[in-house]
């Protein structure tokens, strides 16, 4: 059965005591579970995705939550936004030296060409088809040399719902861009607890 997709509102207005878990990790908090996600086998995907794009300086990444992922990538000028001000202050006190905000990803608040490389992780999914063509404007705005989503594929570039999140066609909207893209599966040894993620996800690594 497919619900209404979770957007903006739903993770800037979520309470830490929320009971639900995206990870299941046993921490004291929904949030806290991100952070002891950073070994998670996809997070490794994407490492080996972003020496595809070496060399590279910066990265943001929009929809970073508490920053398991940024924990990852090391010497590098880094950057996050997401929408749960709870989640950014978490970020704060593992990841001192990032430029870490509160906002809406559609509007980011950063100049033109900011970065080399721009990481979306499971967070495109949250964006409604009537902002999508704004948010990969933004994308394509504030960088320089390339993109890694990992998102749910679908054939539609506007996206159709499945479950609560939107699945859309994440290679041909950057391709219209401009970038050259290449496309891997997730599997279930990437994403051993989501058939979901088996069935639907793919990460996108794209490069102008």
């Amino acid at each position: 059965m497919d619900y209404t997709p979770q957007g903006y509102e739903f993770w800037r207005d979520r309470r830490i005591r929320d009971s639900h878990r995206d990870w299941n990790y046993g921490g004291k908090s929904w949030i806290t579970d991100y952070v002891l996600s950073v070994e998670h086998p996809h997070r490794s995907l994407i490492i080996e995705a972003l020496k595809t794009l070496e060399p590279y300086e910066s990265l943001l990444e929009i929809g970073c939550s508490a920053g398991p992922n940024l924990l990852r990538i090391h010497g590098k000028k880094l950057a996050g936004i997401d929408a749960n001000a709870k989640s950014i202050e978490a970020a704060k006190t593992i990841l001192p030296d990032v430029d870490l905000r509160v906002g809406n990803m559609i509007e980011l608040p950063w100049n033109d060409k900011s970065f080399d490389i721009l990481l979306a992780d499971a967070s495109l999914m949250y964006i409604s088809p009537e902002d999508i063509d704004k948010m990969m404007k933004e994308i394509d705005r504030v960088t320089k040399k390339g993109v890694v989503i990992i998102d749910r594929f679908n054939e539609s570039l506007n996206g159709e719902v499945g479950g609560y999140v939107w699945a859309r066609n994440y290679p041909r909207l950057l391709e219209i861009m401009g970038f050259k893209v290449t496309v891997k599966k997730i599997t279930e040894e990437l994403w051993p607890d989501s058939k979901n993620w088996q069935l639907y996800g793919v990460i996108v690594t794209a490069k102008r």
